[in-house]
């Protein structure tokens, strides 16, 4: 008896095989070095909202600092950068994402380069840039308003796209 076509098995079998090489040959590095940032941006913008709940909560200033390129500090946290992120930017990037209109100079437009969290809830306005090896850049944001409340920003093609 002669079989016409391939069974269902034989034609999943194939695709694995297939998408088994194209991972194998396609390069991880830029996905993990998305990953690790992200991660890094992750860290910082839950411990600013763990700070501004403390604040709320005491009834005092929290204040986050950035004492060098590759760390953060806050009362309760001291935290480096993995090894190829920073706080950076690429060339001629323009800023702050929500309306980027002027080149950022400074990765830390935050004033005195800290992140001051208020007793009422207000989080001081700025931005903290970030950036790693490959040129990948994200951003965390506190824009000026009555009510406080940060964005993550993921710069992509030449535009800010924001995270949820």
């Amino acid at each position: 008896m002669t079989r016409v076509g391939y069974l269902l098995f034989e034609l999943l079998v194939v695709l694995v095989l297939i998408a088994i090489v194209a991972l194998a040959t396609m390069g991880t590095g830029s996905w993990q070095s998305h990953q690790l940032l992200r991660y890094e941006v992750d860290t910082l913008y839950y411990a600013i909202i763990a700070a501004s709940q403390r604040a709320l909560c005491r009834g005092t200033l929290e204040r986050l600092s950035f004492p060098t390129r590759t760390s953060w500090r806050s009362a309760a946290t001291e935290h480096t950068l993995a090894e190829s992120v920073t706080f950076g930017t690429i060339p001629q990037l323009k800023g702050p994402p929500s309306h980027p209109v002027t080149t950022v100079t400074d990765p830390i437009s935050f004033v005195g380069h800290g992140i001051i969290c208020y007793p009422n809830g207000q989080v001081q306005p700025g931005t903290v840039y970030f950036t790693d090896e490959q040129q990948h850049v994200y951003a965390i944001t506190c824009p000026v308003s009555s009510i406080s409340y940060m964005r993550r920003y993921r710069y992509v093609d030449g535009r800010w796209e924001r995270l949820p």
